[in-house]
Formats: C-alpha cells, structure tokens, sequence
C-alpha cells in the first residue's frame, strides 16, 4: 500500500474517533471542562478515567463525523484554548502522579486570525515546553492524522505509537505539495515525506505500530488496553529522572539514524 493511501485511510469518516477509543478502553470518564482562561475548547477532550484498575489522565482531540458534530468539533483544530486545557490536565496528572494517555488525530491547530489573537503558537509552544519536563508518565498514540505543531501539542512524550493506517507530519501532504513544489503529483511526494509508521520506526520517531485493521471491538479493547499496561509498567520503574532523561533523549534522537 503507497503512503498516500495510508494518508487517505488516516481521513476516512468511518474510523473510529477519540469517544469512540475513549468508551472502548476506559471507565468511568470525568470529563473536566475550560482553561481558566477564555472558552471550553470541544476539539480537544479529557479528563479522569480507570484503565482497568490504574487512575489515569486521558486526552484526544475529537473530529466527529456528521456536519453538526464536526462544527461542534472545529473539525478536530484545537484553539489555544484547548492547548490550555490539556496544559491544566497534564499538571493535574502530575501533581497527583498520574499516568497520560493522549490520542492525536487532527490536520493541524485552527490557524484562524482569532486562534493568532488569542496566542496559538504561545499555546503550542508552553505545552511542548511542559511536556517535555513533566515528572509523570506521558504516552501518546496517533489515531489518524497527526499533522504539525497541533499534534505535537499533545504528543510529546515517552511512548509514541500509531495505528497502522495513520499518519504523523510537519504538514498534510496537499499544503507541502502547495507551498514547497507547486505541484499536484501528492501520490510522489507523500511516499518522500516519510510520514507513515513503518518508516517513522525505521526514523526512531514513533516506537510501536499498532495493527487493529480487521479486528473486532472485544479484540482492539484488549489491544490496546494490555499495551497501555505494559507501557506504563515498565515506565513506572524509572525513577522520575531517568524517565526525563530518556525523554529527552528520544526528543534529541527524532530522525537520526
């Protein structure tokens, strides 16, 4: 399968989207609301929940599938806003020593003028900044499109995974076509931009691809439940500076071969 159908897969409205991942692993969600500071941004959900018997902080960005659901959504194209929220979680889930989980699927941050106003690369940038330092566990996974800063913005971590038919960029494939070749041949550049998940491993970029194409739910539950587990075991090991240290480390080592 080329990149760009990956890419094209990684769209599709019928996969599954954040709520659907966050009611198939998780119990007992408690959805926690605002950033203190301006709106309660609906592209970018989280809160408390249980995987298993483990408290843990979980965050994903929602597209939703019908018009109504994308609008409310922005499309999954967080406002600094959201940033800001997922920024209040990440310091709860360190103050109380909690695990995070995130699920990245989003074709970038909104790059509105209101999104500008209100401080978006500001917002990006103090959660790049945060994650990087956070003392509790943090993994995240890309569930579709993982694009530019707006992914990044929820997606620094220890453990980086993806689905198999997902995506992880600087860019979408049609605005480097754009901007960088002038051209319509996406199929040829997407194969070039080494965004899909065997050659992201084979970049030290990503550490596991999850396959889940043909399972059923029970299956994928299961899946993903036991790799959360076993992530967050081993992680749990570390004392809280050795897992900064590796975290750095894996920041310094993106792409190096």
């Amino acid at each position: 399968m080329n990149d760009f159908k990956i890419v094209q897969n990684a769209r599709k409205i019928s996969n599954f989207l954040f709520y659907d991942y966050l009611n198939l692993v998780f119990e007992n969600f408690q959805e926690l609301h605002g950033d203190r500071c301006f709106a309660d941004d609906k592209s970018i959900i989280g809160g408390l929940a249980k995987l298993d018997n483990i408290s843990v902080v979980v965050i994903g960005q929602q597209k939703g599938r019908t018009i109504k659901e994308k609008i409310k959504h922005n499309y999954g194209m967080p406002y600094p806003e959201g940033y800001r929220k997922a920024l209040k979680l990440f310091q709860l889930a360190e103050n109380f020593k909690l695990p995070i989980i995130t699920f990245v699927d989003t074709p970038g941050a909104y790059p509105g003028i209101n999104a500008e106003k209100r401080g978006q690369c500001m917002a990006i940038a103090k959660n790049l900044s945060s994650m990087s330092k956070l003392k509790t566990i943090i993994i995240s996974l890309i569930i579709g499109e993982g694009c530019s800063g707006g992914a990044l913005g929820i997606s620094v971590c220890d453990k980086l995974l993806m689905l198999d038919q997902s995506y992880f960029a600087t860019i979408t494939p049609e605005g480097c076509a754009s901007i960088l070749l002038k051209t319509n041949n996406i199929i040829k550049l997407t194969n070039n931009m080494h965004i899909t998940p065997n050659k992201l491993i084979k970049l030290k970029i990503i550490d596991k691809k999850i396959n889940i194409k043909s399972l059923k739910k029970y299956e994928i539950k299961k899946l993903l439940q036991d790799t959360f587990k076993s992530y967050i075991r081993d992680l749990s090991k570390m004392t809280i500076n050795k897992l900064l240290k590796k975290r750095e480390q894996k920041l310094i080592n993106f792409g190096m071969l």
